[in-house]
């Protein structure tokens, strides 16, 4: 019987660029993960918790393969995507709900021809399930008082370009008893 071994401590990715160079502007300058670690022809970028990202410079570095993606979770996809507009990045697909996944997501390219998701629809469900089922309950309920709110003919709640939120996570919605949904 052998002992399973020690937890995964981190995750790095790592990917090829043939510009390095370019590639650190856009990921330092642009999209602002700090830098992990320079070993000189690779670069290790800290995404978030114990997330990595890496490129590498190799000068015979393939294509970026078509179903690669790079996906960046935050609450605020709309806010991004207004500062990767103002800095001339390629969108793939501008900001969209897209319901079958449950998100709110757009996709843009980077220097490298990488397809690059900008997301906050698993951001939410994440992010509840690690406050655990009672910080889950205790924003269900209040959700679901703001839609009685809303029900009784008190104002409705901002849309999204309002700097208001527009969804619920799927969490919240089971500790609610119900399917809630955006108001506008």
């Amino acid at each position: 019987m052998s002992l399973a071994p020690g937890p995964i401590a981190q995750q790095i990715t790592f990917l090829d660029t043939r510009d390095l160079g370019r590639t650190a502007d856009f990921y330092e300058r642009i999209l602002g993960p700090r830098l992990a670690r320079d070993q000189g022809a690779c670069r290790i970028y800290h995404v978030s918790g114990n997330a990595y990202i890496g490129f590498c410079e190799r000068a015979a570095a393939p294509a970026p393969p078509a179903g690669l993606t790079l996906t960046l979770i935050t609450d605020d996809v709309d806010e991004w995507c207004r500062r990767l507009r103002a800095h001339g990045v390629e969108f793939v697909k501008e900001p969209a709900d897209n319901s079958p996944y449950r998100i709110y997501n757009a996709f843009v390219r980077d220097p490298n021809g990488y397809r690059v998701e900008i997301q906050d629809g698993l951001g939410a469900e994440i992010r509840d399930q690690a406050l655990g089922d009672e910080a889950i309950l205790r924003h269900a309920v209040a959700v679901r008082r703001a839609g009685d709110a809303v029900a009784e003919g008190e104002p409705q709640p901002k849309r999204r370009e309002e700097g208001g939120e527009h969804r619920v996570s799927v969490p919240a919605q089971r500790a609610a008893g119900t399917r809630l949904t955006r108001a506008d």
